[in-house]
């Protein structure tokens, strides 16, 4: 699972290319701090030997921690459709988007996880 949870920090190096575009600094450091919160998230939950609440609540970050970072993708998105940003140098376009969307690797098995957890609530209601 911490593999995984490496996805979104692989994804998060990608978004830093969209946010280095940005010309005020303060908005390029909330934007760079909003941009690691999914890994941060996923990285301690699946890094502990136990989680420090239930199942449930671990099921709704996970959730929030998968739209942020889609959310973030697709802003990413409009924001290069709308203002066409030039790359930069070494670091292309291309390779920043192959970055941001080997974050959705983790999707997969946290989707599985997920409707794991809600077909086994249903039983046990």
């Amino acid at each position: 699972m911490i593999a995984l949870s490496i996805c979104f920090g692989i994804g998060a190096v990608g978004l830093r290319w969209f946010s280095d575009q940005v010309p005020d600094r303060h908005l390029r450091i909330a934007l760079m701090i909003l941009e690691w919160i999914p890994f941060i998230v996923t990285f301690f939950f699946t890094f502990t030997a136990t989680w420090p609440f239930g199942r449930r609540r671990f099921c709704w970050i996970l959730i929030f921690a998968m739209a942020l970072y889609l959310s973030q993708v697709v802003s990413a998105e409009v924001f290069q459709f709308i203002f066409h940003l030039p790359g930069q140098g070494h670091f292309t376009l291309f390779s920043a988007r192959i970055l941001m969307y080997f974050g959705f690797v983790a999707f997969i098995p946290y989707s599985i996880f997920i409707r794991q957890f809600i077909s086994q609530s249903k039983r046990d209601a």
